[in-house]
């Protein structure tokens, strides 16, 4: 029989977490005076060990807009919030899921290049592997249509104006005058 003087092995396996910040905590119960001799934790390549007083660690990552519209040549900047404030690493890395339809930069420039849709992807790089993503729909740069017709306005030196409503090749009939 264990007693609160006699030394214990606790193992515990802890699978299937999603990868962000979790707590373990561990503690001696009430009435126990021996001490704890932890040997190991041990994480997969994919996680960190943080001590628990550290503070600063990215716990939040938000982007100020989940869809977004651009036509070809234009730009607009997608903003990352990163939470806590007082975060010790508030570094990111932009990614485009095909930059030859748009591009991103390290600022979160996104610049339309083509028509289609990506997406754009800022994740930490503190280690918490936060990420946020914004859809971004690329279209063609909209043209008039041209028309068969055109007014043709002419301010005589009276100041009289004169409209008239002509075909294309009255136009340029006029304009060869």
């Amino acid at each position: 029989m264990h007693g609160p003087t006699q030394n214990q092995t606790l193992i515990a396996e802890v699978t299937g977490l999603e990868n962000k910040r979790h707590k373990v905590i561990i503690r001696i119960a009430e009435g126990y005076t021996k001490g704890i001799n932890l040997d190991a934790i041990d994480i997969d390549a994919n996680g960190i060990l943080i001590h628990p007083d550290t503070e600063g660690i990215v716990e939040s990552l938000k982007l100020n807009k989940e869809t977004l519209e651009l036509t070809i040549g234009s730009s607009e900047t997608l903003v990352a919030t990163i939470e806590p404030e007082n975060a010790i690493n508030k570094n990111v890395i932009w990614t485009s899921s095909d930059s030859e339809i748009a591009s991103v930069d390290d600022n979160g420039n996104v610049i339309g290049k083509k028509a289609g849709k990506v997406t754009i992807t800022v994740e930490t790089t503190d280690g918490s592997n936060l990420t946020a993503t914004a859809e971004v729909t690329v279209k063609e740069t909209e043209t008039g249509e041209i028309g068969t017709r055109a007014i043709l306005r002419l301010t005589v030196t009276n100041k009289d104006i004169h409209e008239y409503d002509l075909s294309l090749s009255e136009i340029d009939q006029f304009m060869n005058w």
